[in-house]
């Protein structure tokens, strides 16, 4: 059986800890149980206190977890691709991992605060009227894990939705179902390469994109459609 199949985000963050500072402080907590049961790293008591220390072994479990990071990301990344390419094909221009920062109301003190969130694919229809430029969001997911992840960060959802008509997951076949999906959100899944199936629809809601939401796509411009002719847009 393999170790990296048994380690949570939390043995990963602590081992990271661990190997940047060498000799660290150690809480002797569940998580520094399982490290060193796993011989992921050693426990040095001293009269001044526990000191953890990363083995080989860690290092070696660190590199593997990189590895596969890298390459969940690389899917992930080349998904958004074709999901944009296919955005395009429909007549849309397409951001891919823009960021934008939106106001919200922090309601524990009462107070105005900025926001930031990355979209995966965000896209508008070209469009001299700012109601008809149909904002919407599209985020990828590659695996279950990544999804339910998802699921528990609400205010990430509805940050999305504050500056966007439709909010969309999207995800090979198989990897989320219908009923899965929140509320008032939509399901697009990739059924072969690039042949993308409409699974939910979102509940679209009308949404005027704000003045900081267009500097963002000036300042990282967007996408066109192959067909795109700047002399013939929606008015």
């Amino acid at each position: 059986m393999s170790l990296t199949t048994n380690l949570s985000r939390h043995h990963i963050k602590k081992l990271r800890y661990y190997f940047t500072y060498r000799r660290a402080n150690c809480t002797r907590d569940g998580i520094d149980l399982d490290l060193v049961g796993w011989k992921m790293i050693v426990i040095d008591t001293t009269s001044w206190g526990n000191y953890a220390q990363i083995t080989e072994l860690g290092m070696d479990t660190l590199h593997n977890y990189r590895q596969a990071d890298i390459q969940v990301r690389k899917v992930h990344h080349t998904l958004g691709e074709r999901l944009a390419a296919h955005l395009r094909e429909s007549g849309r221009i397409t951001w891919e991992n823009i960021e934008f920062k939106n106001k919200i109301i922090d309601c524990e003190y009462n107070i105005e605060r900025w926001k930031a969130v990355r979209p995966d694919v965000f896209s508008i229809l070209p469009s001299l009227n700012l109601k008809g430029a149909n904002p919407c969001v599209h985020e990828v997911k590659v695996s279950r894990a990544d999804f339910f992840s998802d699921l528990a960060k609400p205010e990430k959802r509805e940050a999305y939705a504050a500056m966007s008509e439709a909010v969309y997951y999207v995800a090979p076949e198989g990897i989320i179902t219908p009923n899965e999906v929140p509320h008032g959100y939509g399901l697009l899944i990739e059924r072969n390469e690039s042949e993308f199936l409409l699974i939910k629809r979102p509940r679209k809601r009308k949404v005027e994109l704000q003045p900081q939401h267009y500097l963002n796509m000036i300042i990282k411009p967007g996408q066109y459609p192959q067909s795109y002719n700047a002399d013939v847009i929606h008015i």
